[in-house]
Parts: C-alpha cells; structure tokens; sequence
C-alpha cells in the first residue's frame, strides 16, 4: 500500500496566540481583506470576536486567541500556501500578533473500501495493529474496530499519527420522481491522521506559513510511506 492509494480528505492549518482584543475594533476590515483572499467564502459571519468564512471545501475561523484554515479535499498540503500566508499576515498587521503559541497542520488521508471489515482488515494488515484471532473474549467474529495511535515528540514539536479504520451511515436524497424518499448510504475508510504541530512559543517575525506547510509537505512525502510498508520500517 502506498499514499498514492489515498485522497487527501481534509488539511487544518491553526495558529494561536495571545488575546488579541484589537479584533473587536477591526473585524469588519477583517472579513473584508480576508474575502478577497477566498473568493466564494460568503457563507460565513461576522462578530466582534469571531470572524468566520465558508464556502463548499474553506471554513476559515479567527477569534480572539486562535486562526484555523481547514480546506476539503485539496490536492495536496501546500495546494492553498499562498492564500493562507496572506491570511497570516493580513491578520498580524491589524491585531498586532508578536509571538505565536504554537502551529499546528494536521492533514488526514482516506482510501474507501467496500465494507467495513475489508476497511478494518487493511488497518490490520499495516501491522500496527497486532489482535489475537477470535474467539476471545467470548467474541466469536473478528475486530469491529481498529486503530492505532503513535507520538512523536522532542524539544521544539511534536507529531500525532492515527491509524484507523472508520465507518459511517448517511441519508441522501434519491432522484427524479424518487426525490423525497431517503436512501441509506454507508462509507468505509481506512484513515490516516497526521497532526504535526510546534511545542512552545514561536517568534512570529521568523514564521513563514509557506515555508512551515512546504516543510510538512516534504515530510509527508518522505516518510509516510514507511508507516504503509511494514517491510520499510526500521527496527
């Protein structure tokens, strides 16, 4: 298994800092510059301490200690650099951010299977996950979840991978003369995870959002697929 087998379902990018009260006084200057930034994001709302806009795949979220980008579907991590740096740095001019408290990426993968025991098998079969056949605990099928969960930390970051097999249940509408008659459907991933984020303050005149989502980029690309290759990895 490779992640060229898996879409990119959704990439958060956040960033927190101290109480920025000055929003109070500039939020609608905000959402103005923050909409040419996101063009089609007019389903969002103003307030004097949270700002949100949103459209089909950008929910962007600023209050007074925290600004979030969570983008659906991209096409990769760094899709959308360009537009979160000068969201950045539109946000720092007028609320005056001097440090930052930490920023986080966290991007999550999905590869569809057909049922959820084939989704809950190709968890297992990474090797992460390691149960005991069934019968066991007086449980004669096998697994109805799975998932593994590993961190990574040091000094300056941190980085948090979940493995996991997920199903759901939804209603959609059916079509044509059968429009208004609901129709269960189901959808069954295997999920991967991936929240990288800083440990400590940030100076925020040395950040750069282009240069941090490259970096996460380039390390997804590098070592990402030792974690779906268990014959990849290193005692």
């Amino acid at each position: 298994m490779q992640i060229s087998d898996f879409y990119i379902r959704q990439v958060a990018f956040e960033v927190r800092f101290e109480p920025a009260y000055r929003l109070w006084d500039v939020s609608g200057v905000l959402f103005e510059q923050m909409n040419r930034i996101w063009p089609n994001t007019g389903d969002g709302k103003i307030e004097p301490s949270h700002l949100q806009l949103k459209s089909d795949t950008v929910d962007l979220n600023l209050t007074l200690r925290s600004c979030s980008v969570r983008i659906a579907k991209p096409k990769s991590v760094v899709q959308f650099a360009d537009q979160i740096a000068a969201t950045l740095e539109t946000l720092f001019l007028h609320l005056d951010v001097k440090s930052l408290g930490r920023v986080g990426t966290r991007t999550i993968f999905a590869k569809s299977y057909p049922t959820a025991q084939a989704a809950i098998a190709a968890t297992v079969a990474l090797g992460l996950v390691r149960p005991p056949p069934a019968p066991i605990f007086n449980h004669k099928i096998g697994l109805a979840e799975a998932q593994a969960r590993m961190v990574w930390r040091d000094d300056s970051m941190q980085t948090q991978v979940l493995v996991k097999a997920e199903s759901q249940a939804f209603e959609v509408s059916g079509f044509d003369e059968f429009k208004d008659v609901p129709r269960k459907s189901e959808s069954h991933l295997l999920i991967l995870d991936i929240d990288r984020g800083t440990i400590g303050d940030v100076e925020r005149s040395r950040f750069r959002a282009s240069d941090w989502l490259h970096g996460v980029q380039h390390l997804l690309n590098r070592d990402i697929n030792r974690l779906l290759s268990p014959n990849d990895r290193q005692e």
